[in-house]
């Protein structure tokens, strides 16, 4: 899982470095209506675990955004971003398979300076992360109260009058209840973009 995470960022990479060469001479159409977008990519969630050690682990990323251009270069809308992983556990009844799913849902605006290919992205929201234990399909960790807040920029570069091919860099910061204590939880991710603005 590991270097798949890694062969996903390193294409991500690839994707920022030559959006701007890569694009031809497209006159965008004005954004101002629906747009949705979809993203792929690699990075990573931070939680703390009952012995005060900090977890990290590297993992595939995904989200999913929909709404209205307010103006051209300001839209709104509905962002959701997801992190998952699958690994074994020792246990002493031998190895357990766990599924972990982290989804943050947040109101978010986007910014593009210049009404440009740059955009900044703010949103507030939830965030829940759950483990769950395939072979007994039950859930052993789901999160309580998690307020999010997440952070973006990227780069995006138009192939047809309305579709758009970018990078984005996303930062989440979700404030949750784990293991019935408080707890911060940190996400991070660089993904390719697919959005379709009407």
């Amino acid at each position: 899982m590991v270097r798949r995470s890694s062969a996903i960022l390193l294409l991500c990479l690839a994707c920022v470095a030559f959006l701007p060469a890569a694009g031809r001479a497209v006159e965008p159409a004005p954004r101002d209506g629906f747009f949705v977008g979809l993203g792929i990519g690699g990075g990573s969630l931070s939680w703390e675990n009952l012995d005060g050690d900090r977890a990290s682990e590297m993992s595939a990323i995904y989200s999913g955004r929909a709404g209205w251009a307010l103006k051209p270069d300001l839209l709104l809308g509905l962002e959701v971003w997801g992190w998952a992983k699958n690994y074994d556990i020792l246990l002493t009844s031998g190895d357990q398979s766990i599924d972990a799913r982290f989804l943050a849902y947040t109101a978010a605006v986007t910014w593009y300076p210049n009404n440009g290919g740059f955009h900044l992205r703010g949103g507030l929201g939830a965030g829940k992360l759950n483990l769950d234990s395939e072979s007994e399909s039950a859930v052993l960790v789901e999160t309580k109260g998690g307020f999010t807040v997440l952070g973006a920029m990227g780069w995006e570069t138009y192939f047809t009058p309305h579709f758009a091919l970018g990078a984005d860099g996303t930062v989440t910061y979700t404030a949750a209840e784990i293991y019935g204590i408080s707890n911060k939880m940190f996400g991070y991710g660089l993904a390719a973009q697919f959005n379709w603005y009407w």
